[in-house]
């Protein structure tokens, strides 16, 4: 008989999980504040990654609320994207990437000292190097 693999969802993750060929991290909500706040930081192993992230919010309506999220790869940034005072549109929030073998992920959000609940989230599928 086979044995079935379970895995279970347990929050929030600042690291990568990995189910079978498929990789997540979920920042959970946060309010990271006028600074960049580290909200997802990992190390990914031997393969190749390829997925997205997504930054949501609620700043929709709020008006005046600024934002800034940041991805960096080995600590060079390769996703920067700012708006001031609420002009964001919906999908302009989503960042594909194609991430090497053993790199260090950094992704960092700013609420503009508004103090709004964001977050920011991974999903991708993994392939051997």
């Amino acid at each position: 008989m086979a044995k079935k693999r379970i895995v279970t969802f347990l929050g929030a993750s600042r690291g990568l999980s990995l189910a079978g060929d498929y990789a997540y991290a979920y920042s959970g909500v946060v309010e990271p504040g006028a600074g960049p706040t580290t909200v997802l930081d990992f190390t990914t192993g031997n393969y190749v990654c390829v997925g997205r992230f997504e930054m949501n919010a609620d700043f929709k309506g709020g008006g005046g609320s600024d934002y800034s999220v940041t991805l960096k790869l080995n600590g060079i940034t390769v996703v920067f994207e700012q708006d001031i005072a609420n002009n964001w549109l919906a999908g302009d929030n989503e960042f594909h990437v194609i991430i090497p073998p053993n790199t260090v992920v950094q992704g960092q959000l700013s609420d503009g000292g508004s103090n709004k609940d964001m977050n920011l989230n991974f999903t991708g599928r993994i392939y051997n190097a």
